[in-house]
């Protein structure tokens, strides 16, 4: 019989026999029921070994030969019935193995007879580790976009190396028109009008195990706008036109991708009618300028987008250089050993390689030295450590002043687009109305990636834009982002939901304009802001209701938010300045007497700025400076040092934090702590657990309940304030991940 552990009546049958044999009967009267009856019989078990993964199941049966009674019981590991860490049996033998074992594990699964308790067999069965369970995750698990905009999931699965992925929207893959759609790299586009369910789930499904999914929520806002994803509106009234630059051709109606126009000469010279879009070609690129020759009208305005799959179309202001040979000398000197050459009619101002921009041209052929060196006498010269034929080589010259412009148009929208490498402006938007610029990215022009001027209203610039390495020239405006600068005051600019960086001055500048006009009602939110060589944001020239609102300002060389309105001028306006729930960390890169994270040396004595809600720490140099000029408000902020010290300056004077507190008369509800921020060095400012800015901030009602869900990714999603019991201070609320 098996060692197994017998149930407690069955136990006490056995040693009620044992006392039997060493005592005799003589204490029990004739009545006393008699001992229950061995058999002669067998009973064993089928099978009498297995192996099992974890949480299988396994069907045991009992052999009965020459038994009386075959009323059994099951027990694991001398358990009747077992229990979860060992597994379960039924009556009828069926084991369930546990659900998860760290390694192989034995259980006894034993079969005995009740009547006959001798009668007993047992099995060994191995229960084995199951395979890695197939999980999925998604990020964001919410987003609340405006309609149109455009929100980038993420999946991870977890228990195989095979990460693709099938995106859904409410059950359809790619999604629609009425839900949205979503790419196969996870990026959403919300409908173009709020959807008549209130909520839209996005599934994210393994292709390797599609029982393994994951779902987010997306709850669209606001009113309709202009489309983002390329796809032409339908309706008899409104038109899509198409443009190819390697297959199509001009003489075509461009109404469809095979019979599609090949330039964007073509498009200038078109007229087009509201509601109407021209979409370029993805993966390709055209070295011409679009002039956009059509308005279109509130509702239906003119759109300018891609269509197909691959990287954005690009409008390059550069031209390829090709048709490179090895230098072969001349009467006058020896070939020149890695150095190439190629015919190029005009005069270069920059060289670009696969993308990077090589440094200045020398100014002799014999200064060529080192890889990527060059120079131009009528023939251009290149130093290259292997055969350039091999590499993308284009030069900026100045026959084309810009990539797009827009002039005296009104209600354009112009989206999914790369600009890059203009001779001065890559977009250009003077004396227009209505325009939004949506998904563009705009990148090495000789002065700025974007401009805005003379009398400009209503331009917004967002949708998950990327403005960078702008301004390569040796003077100028060289910024990601001008507004001002020429003719008429521009007024109602939104730049939003956009990332700025790597520009040679300011990544946004409000300038001065010519005629020393007044800008009104401009608004930056929920920005990266980050790395110019001077300013992020400079607010200058003549200006009334600026916003800044849940950016995040870092690691720009001079100053992260500076306000220097009327310097120069002889019109400063009467300057109002709200800055609230930003983030303003680690400016002054370059070091400096004025560079700070915030500097407000105000020449306006009119208007006012209001400072709350904000962290601002770790600059290198003073975390504020308030110098004089318009009245400063500042409350519920949150500034941190870690060097410590007098670290705030107060019309003149460096500051401790409480002395700041005591001379100012400001930021009464303020605080001085670490923000414990998740890894700010990294970019990344949301908040951990027990940071001092949760439930810290003030209530400013709205509009500036919209924080940004740390949840989410760049562009990020928002979470109303009003939702949690307190505001937080800075851009992100806290949730955790």
């Amino acid at each position: 019989m098996s060692c197994a552990k017998l149930p407690h009546a069955v136990s006490l049958f056995v040693l009620s026999s044992l006392c039997l044999v060493a005592f005799g009967c003589g204490g029990l009267s004739p009545n006393s029921p008699a001992s229950p009856q061995r058999s002669a019989g067998t009973l064993s078990i089928s099978p009498n070994r297995a192996a099992l993964n974890a949480g299988s199941s396994l069907q045991f049966t009992a052999v009965a030969a020459g038994v009386a009674n075959t009323d059994l019981e099951w027990l694991v590991k001398g358990v009747l019935g077992g229990n979860s860490a060992s597994g379960t049996i039924s009556r009828s033998g069926l084991y369930t193995a546990p659900q998860a074992v760290a390694s192989n594990a034995v259980i006894v699964v034993t079969v005995i007879s009740k009547t006959d308790p001798t009668k007993a067999s047992s099995a060994a069965v191995t229960v084995v580790p199951g395979p890695t369970p197939i999980t999925v995750s998604i990020a964001p698990s919410f987003a609340r976009p405006s309609p149109g905009q455009v929100q980038h999931f993420t999946a991870t699965v977890k228990g195989t190396t095979n990460q693709r992925i099938s995106w859904f929207v409410n059950g359809n893959e790619g999604g629609n028109s009425s839900v949205g759609t979503i790419s196969s790299t996870g990026i959403y586009t919300a409908p173009l009008s709020p959807p008549a369910m209130p909520s839209i789930t996005i599934t994210a499904r393994s292709t390797y195990d599609t029982a393994a999914s994951a779902t987010a929520t997306v709850t669209p806002m606001g009113s309709a706008a202009p489309p983002v994803n390329g796809s032409p509106i339908t309706g008899a009234a409104n038109n899509a036109y198409y443009v190819d630059a390697s297959a199509g051709n001009d003489s075509n109606d461009g109404r469809s991708p095979t019979t599609a126009w090949r330039t964007i000469a073509k498009v200038n010279a078109s007229s087009f009618v509201a509601g109407d879009q021209v979409l370029f070609k993805r993966g390709e690129v055209w070295r011409e300028q679009l002039t956009i020759p059509s308005s279109g009208s509130a509702g239906k305005p003119i759109t300018f987008g891609a269509y197909g799959s691959g990287p954005a179309p690009a409008i390059a202001g550069s031209d390829a250089i090709t048709g490179w040979i090895a230098d072969a000398g001349s009467v006058a000197r020896p070939p020149l050993p890695k150095v190439y050459s190629a015919t190029l009619s005009f005069m270069p101002v920059a060289l670009f390689r696969n993308g990077v921009k090589l440094g200045a041209a020398k100014s002799a052929l014999n200064l060529l030295n080192s890889d990527g060196d060059w120079y131009y006498d009528g023939v251009v010269y290149l130093y290259s450590s292997h055969d350039p034929l091999v590499d993308v080589l284009e030069t900026t010259t100045l026959r084309r002043s810009y990539g797009i412009r827009v002039a005296g148009k009104s209600y354009v929208t112009i989206q999914n687009l790369q600009v890059r490498q203009a001779s001065a402006f890559n977009i250009e938007t003077n004396a227009s109305a209505w325009i939004t610029y949506r998904s563009i990215e705009s990148l090495q022009a000789q002065s700025s990636g974007f401009n805005i001027e003379n009398g400009c209203n209503f331009v917004t610039i967002g949708g998950g834009s990327l403005i960078h390495d702008n301004g390569l020239a040796e003077s100028g405006d060289r910024n990601g982002i001008g507004i001002g600068s020429f003719g008429n005051g521009s007024s109602n600019i939104t730049v939003q939901d956009s990332d700025i960086y790597n520009n040679t001055n300011h990544n946004i500048e409000i300038a001065r304009t010519d005629s020393n006009a007044v800008m009104a009602n401009l608004s930056f939110l929920r920005n990266r802001i980050h790395n110019s060589l001077a300013a992020g944001i400079y607010i200058g020239g003549a200006h009334t209701g600026v916003s800044v609102i849940y950016n995040q300002i870092y690691s720009n060389a001079r100053q992260g938010l500076i306000a220097a309105e009327g310097s120069g001028n002889v019109n400063p306006g009467s300057p109002v300045i709200v800055a609230c729930n930003n983030v303003i960390w680690g400016n002054g890169t370059s070091g400096g007497m004025r560079n700070a994270n915030v500097v407000f040396p105000s020449n306006s004595t009119a208007g006012s700025t209001t400072f709350k809600n904000n962290i601002v720490a770790e600059a290198n140099g003073q975390e504020i400076q308030v110098l004089g000029g318009a009245a400063y408000t500042g409350d519920y902020n949150l500034f941190y040092h870690s060097a410590g010290g007098t670290f705030l300056e107060w019309y003149g004077k460096t500051q401790s934090f409480a002395d700041w507190k005591a001379n100012s008369l400001q930021d009464i509800h303020s605080v001085n702590f670490d923000p414990k921020l998740n890894n700010a060095i990294g970019g990344d400012f949301t908040l951990t657990a027990g940071s001092p800015a949760v439930d810290a901030g003030a209530n400013l009602g709205s509009p500036y309940n919209w924080a940004l869900d740390p949840r989410s990714s760049f562009p990020w999603s928002t979470v109303d304030q009003n939702t949690f019991s307190s505001w937080v201070i800075g851009p992100f609320v806290y949730l955790p991940r």
